[in-house]
């Protein structure tokens, strides 16, 4: 039911960058990257170890340009090169940041808040999920959050979009 086909995932595409990915892996293990480079991850992503993606950048990624956008509370990182965007938004009805939610601007116009798009099917009960397809007020989050008294949709914007995106400008006018 998605139109962009975010639940349909291209296996070759994966798999390549699944081999990217241990590829940098492997090399970040035992180098230093000095060139600016842009990360932006939430606290509450299934998907990604965000810890070890903080350690990483802290250790590894070494120009003083770079930057981390963090989408959440609980960090215990000391780099000045990470922003802290609050994970819960009540104004907005976040509970939590998903990590697809981080991409797209507010005013998106199949994502963004208010738009007619929601994915309901977002590991919760099947009583919070049919509240959610009936139209009922909804909270957003990532994958499987759950509040006994609230329905969820996943996230699917930033209400941070432009401040992430000037932070995204100032690293590459450092290149």
């Amino acid at each position: 039911d998605n139109q962009v086909r975010y639940s349909t995932v291209p296996l070759n595409a994966f798999a390549q960058y699944y081999r990217t990915s241990a590829s940098v892996q492997e090399l970040l293990g035992s180098k230093t990257f000095n060139r600016p480079v842009f990360i932006a991850t939430s606290e509450a992503d299934s998907v990604v170890n965000v810890q070890e993606t903080v350690a990483l950048f802290e250790q590894r990624f070494t120009h003083p340009a770079s930057r981390l956008a963090w989408f959440g509370s609980d960090l215990k990182a000391q780099d000045s090169r990470i922003e802290i965007y609050p994970g819960r938004v009540p104004e907005f009805n976040i509970s939590n940041f998903s990590h697809m939610g981080i991409l797209f601007a507010p005013t998106n116009s199949y994502y963004g808040q208010g738009s007619p798009y929601r994915m309901c099917r977002n590991g919760q009960t099947d009583i919070q999920q049919a509240q959610c397809e009936q139209g009922a007020v909804v909270w957003y989050s990532a994958w499987g959050y759950q509040e006994e008294d609230k329905a969820h949709a996943r996230l699917t914007f930033n209400p941070y979009f432009e401040q992430m995106m000037e932070q995204i400008e100032q690293v590459i006018l450092a290149n």
